[in-house]
């Protein structure tokens, strides 16, 4: 019996390494996935990375890539990006963005992630920031 339950909370202990990891790959595919629609000009797909309640919103991709556009030029018009440091809390996952923007400009963004009732990580909301260094 003690030898089971050992096991089991090694197997618990294994599942919760690989969630995290599991959901940082989904988080990212999901980012680059939106970001890649953004610069194809296909913003029917970068509006379906969004989460429902973000399209109940703006109710259709004319009016969320407006928003885009206005409140997240940088994530729209996105030269370069890499992934920084991440972070999961049960079905939140928080991904952070580096990225050069329109002008060369250095950005920082901070994707809030969740997971819907189907297991699809969408987005739910992110927070963009201006980065002190700029590109020479």
């Amino acid at each position: 019996m003690k030898m089971l339950a050992t096991l089991a909370a090694a197997g618990l202990t294994a599942v919760s390494l690989v969630v995290p990891a599991f959901a940082e790959e989904g988080a990212k595919s999901i980012i680059d996935r939106q970001i890649k629609a953004f610069r194809s000009g296909n913003h029917t797909e970068a509006f379906s990375y969004a989460a429902p309640s973000l399209q109940r919103t703006f109710r259709n991709t004319d009016n969320f890539i407006g928003m885009v556009k206005r409140g997240y030029s940088p994530i729209y018009g996105a030269q370069d990006w890499s992934f920084g440091r991440s972070r999961t809390e049960g079905d939140t996952h928080y991904q952070e963005l580096l990225l050069t923007g329109p002008k060369g400009r250095n950005w920082g963004a901070l994707y809030i992630m969740r997971r819907d009732e189907d297991g699809t990580w969408r987005i739910h909301g992110v927070q963009l920031n201006r980065a002190s260094a700029q590109t020479t």
